[in-house]
């Protein structure tokens, strides 16, 4: 399922966005016939395929007798192992989504075992980070894992020239930037009168900052992320309503 950019007004940036926009969105789910579950994200050209296999038995040290272990393979497109957000690299990304996936799993139902969580990005043109997070929750959603909560992950940015916020910033965006912000919010869905709906809590999952800012950037560019995670929960509820209905 795909979507246009969020509402906005007068285009400010290089693509025809304005400052709170969000790029065009893509999920797709059950690609790869051999994980458990797997899905397609894209935020326009930026695009992340995630694959999740388990929970399976495990032997050696990695088994817990209390819980799963969630282990997370990050794959660069070949070649790559620096992205275009400053101080985003491939361990570190893989511990932030290692940290978010363990956050929402329940892994007391599955001692003795661990799910693996495989991420290839296809082509990165800005926000990587926040598109692996949602490939990731689309992609445990297909495999039927259970969750405690699902969740919605956006980037945002401090541009240089203007001191303007961005929402989902692009490649030369955060290239550019002060200080570029990757955030992910718990996401829970409720029955109502005309259907369900997924929305975002006050949680907050992940926060991981690359540059400076003060004290007041910071909420400000927090409560922007959690405005652009609310649209992607909701963007995500479109989606599981046309593969499920």
């Amino acid at each position: 399922m795909d979507a246009g950019p969020g509402p906005g007004s007068a285009a400010s940036r290089a693509d025809g966005r304005n400052n709170l926009q969000i790029r065009t969105l893509l999920c797709e789910r059950g690609l790869l016939h051999r994980a458990d579950g797997s899905a397609r994200w894209c935020q326009d050209k930026t695009c992340v395929v995630a694959a999740i296999y388990g929970p399976k038995m495990t032997l050696g040290r990695k088994e817990d007798p209390e819980q799963a272990v969630v282990e997370v393979v990050f794959k660069p497109k070949s070649g790559v192992y620096r992205y275009n957000a400053p101080g985003q690299t491939e361990n570190l990304i893989q511990k932030i989504i290692r940290n978010a996936v363990q956050g929402v799993f329940v892994a007391s139902l599955h001692p003795r075992t661990a799910i693996q969580v495989v991420i290839q990005v296809v082509r990165d043109e800005g926000s990587v980070l926040s598109c692996a997070l949602n490939a990731t929750c689309a992609a445990l959603v297909d495999a039927g894992v259970l969750l405690h909560n699902m969740f919605a992950a956006v980037s945002c940015a401090i541009g240089k020239q203007t001191g303007a916020l961005l929402l989902d910033p692009d490649a030369s965006e955060e290239k550019d930037a002060l200080a570029v912000g990757s955030f992910a919010f718990c996401a829970s869905g409720e029955l109502i009168d005309n259907g369900r709906r997924l929305e975002t809590s006050e949680a907050i999952l992940v926060s991981s900052i690359h540059g400076s800012m003060d004290i007041q950037q910071y909420l400000t560019m927090l409560e922007l992320a959690r405005q652009g995670c609310q649209r992607i929960a909701e963007f995500t509820r479109l989606s599981l309503d046309k593969v499920f209905s």
